[in-house]
C-alpha cells in the first residue's frame, strides 16, 4: 500500500493522540501531502512534507495517492495567497473555499484519489507585509493555521509559505532559521522578532512591519507597538513579551 496521503478538505486537524478531544498540534490545509508512518482503523501518525511535523490525523480526513501522482499534483505547485479561493469538486457539483496557504496544482483540473477538483485560481501581487495584515484580527488558536484561527508560529509560517520561505511549524524551530540581527536599529520590515518566556525559551513570534510596530497573533491577529524591551499590547497599556532575538528570513 502506498504510504503517502494528501489533505482532501480545507483543513484537517493534526492531533496529539489518537482521539478527537486530543489537543490540536497544528493543522494540514488543502493539498498538503504527508507520509503516513503508522496507521490504525481510525488514526494514522503522519509527518508534514513540508515542515517535518507529526501528529495523528483522521483517516477520514484524507486520500492516499501515488509518488506519481503527486508529483504531478506539486509541478509548478501554487500556494494560495489570497482568502476566499474557490475549488469546485466536479464529481458532486460541491464548491468550497480552500484557505490561505493552500496548495494547488498548476493545471486548473486535476484528481484527488478517486475525485475531480476544478480551480480557476490566479495568485494575488501583493508584498508579504500587506498579506500579513489581511489577517487582522483572525482569533487566536492553539495549533491553528487558518483565518478562522491562528496560533503565532502558524501565523509567519503561513505568510512566510506564501513567498517560497518554508519554515518550521513552532517558534522555538522557527529562531534557528535565517540569520541573526543585532537589534532593532539593524532590522528591516519583514524580520521575524522572538520572545521568551522567564526561562529563556522562545514562546512568540512574530512579523516586523517597521521599527516600532509588529504584527502577531495574540488574542488575535494584532499590531503593536515594539522597543528593545518588547512588545507594548496598546489596548493593555503594557509589555507583554520580552524581546530574546530577531531573524532576517530572505
Amino acid at each position: 500500500m502506498d504510504n503517502i496521503g494528501i489533505c482532501h478538505l480545507p483543513l484537517a486537524p493534526l492531533r496529539a493522540a489518537t482521539d478527537d478531544a486530543s489537543e490540536m498540534v497544528s493543522q494540514l490545509l488543502f493539498g498538503q501531502s504527508f507520509d503516513i508512518l503508522e496507521t490504525t482503523e481510525r488514526w494514522s501518525l503522519i509527518q508534514n512534507h513540508d515542515d517535518g511535523y507529526r501528529g495523528y490525523l483522521s483517516n477520514k480526513q484524507f486520500v492516499i495517492i501515488g509518488t506519481r501522482e503527486l508529483a504531478s499534483f506539486n509541478a509548478n505547485r501554487k500556494i494560495v495567497n489570497r482568502h476566499g479561493v474557490s475549488v469546485l469538486l466536479t464529481d458532486k457539483n460541491i464548491s468550497f473555499n480552500v484557505p490561505f496557504g493552500s496548495i494547488l496544482p498548476e493545471q486548473n483540473i486535476f484528481r484527488l484519489g478517486k475525485n475531480e477538483y476544478r480551480h480557476s485560481y490566479i495568485p494575488a501581487e501583493t508584498t508579504m507585509l500587506e498579506t500579513a495584515c489581511a489577517f487582522l484580527n483572525a482569533p487566536y488558536l492553539w495549533g491553528g493555521k487558518s483565518m478562522f484561527g491562528i496560533d503565532c508560529s502558524g501565523f509567519t509560517q503561513t505568510i512566510f509559505s506564501a513567498f517560497g520561505i518554508q519554515l518550521p511549524r513552532d517558534a522555538s524551530q522557527q529562531v534557528l532559521e535565517g540569520v541573526p540581527v543585532e537589534n532593532l536599529d539593524n532590522a528591516l520590515p519583514g524580520d521575524l522578532l522572538f520572545f521568551d518566556n522567564d526561562n529563556g525559551r522562545i514562546i512568540h513570534v512574530g512579523i516586523l512591519l517597521d521599527n516600532t510596530h509588529i504584527i502577531h497573533a495574540s488574542g488575535c491577529v494584532r499590531i503593536d507597538s515594539i522597543d528593545t524591551k518588547g512588545i507594548f499590547n496598546n489596548d493593555l497599556e503594557k509589555y507583554t513579551h520580552h524581546l530574546a532575538g530577531i531573524r532576517h528570513m530572505q
